[in-house]
C-alpha cells in the first residue's frame, strides 16, 4: 500500500539549541515515541482504542498472535523505521517519506484506513509525535547532562569574549 500523503509530524523545539543538541534531541524524541507507542499511548498521551470484539474473534487476529493491548508492534518494523526527516532552528520533523515502503502502513495506523480508501477516526492510532510538555522535559533533562552543559558554558564564554571587545 502506498501512502497518499507524507506521514510526518513537525515537533516544535526551543530556539538557541546547538546543532549537536538538536541532533541528539531528535534521536531521543524517536526513542520516546517508540516507547510510548509500545505502551499503547498516542502522540496526544491517550491510550490507543482497543481492537473490536469482532476483530479479536477473527482468524487474522489469532494467526497474528496478537495480544488484546494495541501497541503497533506486530513485527516491529514500523517503529524501527520511524526516522528524523529534517532538523531546523525551530523544529524537528519525524516520520516517513511518501515513497517509504512502510508509509502506507503508517498512514493506515495514523488515519485509521488500514488499506481502505478513506480513514476512520475511531480506528486511528496516531502515534507520530509528542506533546510539547514531553519535548520540554527531554530538553531540560538534556541540559543537565555534562556534555550539553559544557557546550552552553563554552558558548556563553565565547559570547562574553566577543562582547568584551566592544566595551
Amino acid at each position: 500500500m502506498v501512502a497518499k500523503t507524507n506521514i510526518q509530524e513537525t515537533i516544535s523545539i526551543p530556539s538557541g539549541l546547538t546543532q549537536p543538541f538538536k541532533e541528539e534531541l531528535g534521536i531521543r524524541i524517536l526513542e520516546e515515541v517508540r516507547a510510548r507507542t509500545s505502551r499503547g499511548i498516542d502522540k496526544n498521551s491517550k491510550s490507543f482504542k482497543g481492537y473490536t470484539t469482532e476483530y479479536k474473534a477473527s482468524r487474522d487476529f489469532k494467526i497474528a498472535g496478537k495480544s488484546s493491548s494495541v501497541n503497533i508492534r506486530l513485527t516491529g518494523d514500523l517503529l524501527a523505521e520511524l526516522d528524523i526527516i529534517s532538523i531546523n532552528s525551530s523544529s524537528i520533523v519525524i516520520g516517513y517519506d511518501t515513497g517509504h515502503e512502510l508509509a502506507g502502513q503508517a498512514e493506515g495506523n495514523t488515519i485509521g484506513s488500514y488499506g481502505k480508501a478513506s480513514g476512520n477516526a475511531s480506528k486511528a492510532r496516531d502515534f507520530i509525535g509528542l506533546p510539547e510538555k514531553i519535548v520540554n522535559r527531554i530538553v531540560e533533562e538534556m541540559k543537565q547532562e555534562p556534555e550539553f552543559a559544557e557546550t552552553r558554558a563554552a558558548r556563553s564564554e565565547a559570547i562574553d569574549n566577543i562582547l568584551g571587545r566592544f566595551q
